[in-house]
């Protein structure tokens, strides 16, 4: 890519060929505000003049489900197994662990060799587009604690993860290929609902510039909650309470 990320803000993305899917990869319901979140998005992107195409990602099958978490797995027992006694285990991360223990080298290998065949696919998809267009998640933010682990349920976050993450945003993790999450709406109740964009091998000056477009079609730096997460904090040397805490 010539020139820096921080360049391709500066430029224009040009008329893309954008592919979208309503339809999450396991099956599960996406919820409304999610739905109405693409929609919105495929309209504003159709208003700056790009192409939209309703296309589904072939390939993303149980199989590839299955490999992924054989390779968490065999990731984890091999990074634990020297780690284990410094940094104990949280309940979720001693089960991929102990699922690790378990696997052997031609479980690996198979895991790897399904992966990397789903990234093909996705390349071959993703060749007469620009872009590939989701819901980031297919329900809204969760409420926290919703997603723990606990000794009882180790597997409890992954399950309860299934539905909530059911579109691919995952699948930029296991191809490589670059992709970016943008909060272009919010819901009926003030959270924001991000949409996912996947774009192909390499070509990250893409995304880059139709984030700037976006940004600058549907602003949201002035977006902020009525009730800040972080409390009152009061700095001595200006004298006044500010709604944010310091800087880091």
């Amino acid at each position: 890519m010539p020139g820096s990320f921080a360049d391709q803000v500066r430029h224009e993305p040009g008329r893309l060929r954008i592919a979208f899917s309503r339809r999450p990869a396991d099956g599960h319901r996406v919820h409304a505000d999610c739905l109405a979140a693409l929609d919105d998005a495929v309209g504003l992107l159709a208003g700056l003049g790009h192409e939209l195409v309703e296309a589904d990602l072939p390939g993303l099958t149980p199989d590839v489900g299955d490999a992924i978490g054989t390779a968490y797995g065999a990731y984890v027992s091999w990074i634990l197994a020297y780690w284990i006694r410094e940094l104990g285990r949280e309940p979720l991360t001693r089960a991929y662990w102990e699922h690790g223990l378990r696997l052997t080298g031609g479980d690996y290998l198979l895991a790897v060799t399904t992966l990397q065949h789903f990234a093909r696919t996705t390349a071959r998809f993703l060749s007469p587009f620009d872009t590939w267009l989701t819901p980031t998640l297919a329900q809204p933010p969760l409420l926290l604690g919703e997603m723990t682990s606990t000794e009882d349920e180790p597997l409890r976050a992954a399950e309860r993860s299934a539905p909530f993450v059911a579109f691919p945003a995952v699948v930029a993790n296991i191809t490589g290929v670059p992709a970016m999450s943008v909060p272009l709406y919010w819901s009926g109740s003030g959270l924001p609902i991000g949409v996912h964009f996947l774009g192909r091998v390499g070509d990250e000056a893409t995304l880059l510039r139709l984030a700037a477009q976006l940004e600058h079609a549907r602003p949201w730096a002035d977006r902020r909650p009525d009730r800040p997460a972080t409390p009152t904090w009061h700095d001595p040397a200006a004298g006044a309470s500010l709604e944010e805490g310091p800087s880091p």
